[in-house]
């Protein structure tokens, strides 16, 4: 049936966007592919009560409930993602304001990682100094993170 191929595709293509993205992130986003057809489930529900009140007509999900479970659904992983890219960039700016006030003159991955718990290993520091880097905030010389130095 059309709106079960629409929820086949819907997770499919959920799971392709998610694939690419960080790990917090990619696991909101599939966490996201039941609700689209709980989200179409409840909207054929109601929509049904509305023309037979009596309860009697309760039929399977429609194609048109469907589509709107699956763009509920979309709205709330771009909400995850809009989200996630500020908590992200107020987390860059805590490891750097601690980088800044505990290692002024620059620090490796491992010394990231013993100073910061919420980073768990050397690759996830690693990340962290290249996203800074690219952010102008330092500079990446050999295995170390050079912070830029702020005028204040």
């Amino acid at each position: 049936d059309v709106a079960k191929r629409s929820f086949i595709r819907w997770t499919d293509d959920a799971a392709d966007h998610a694939e690419p993205l960080a790990k917090s992130l990619r696991d909101n986003w599939l966490k996201l592919r039941p609700l689209a057809g709980r989200f179409a489930l409840i909207l054929s529900v109601v929509k049904q009560l509305l023309h037979h009140p009596e309860g009697k007509a309760m039929q399977p999900i429609d194609e048109s409930s469907m589509q709107a479970g699956i763009e509920l659904a979309w709205w709330f992983g771009r909400e995850f993602e809009r989200n996630y890219a500020g908590d992200e960039q107020a987390e860059l700016r805590e490891h750097l304001q601690w980088m800044l006030q505990n290692h002024p003159s620059g620090l490796d991955a491992r010394t990231l990682v013993a100073g910061r718990r919420n980073i768990k290993t050397a690759d996830d520091a690693r990340i962290v100094m290249q996203k800074l880097a690219e952010q102008g905030c330092g500079r990446i010389d050999g295995s170390q993170f050079i912070q830029t130095p702020t005028t204040d």
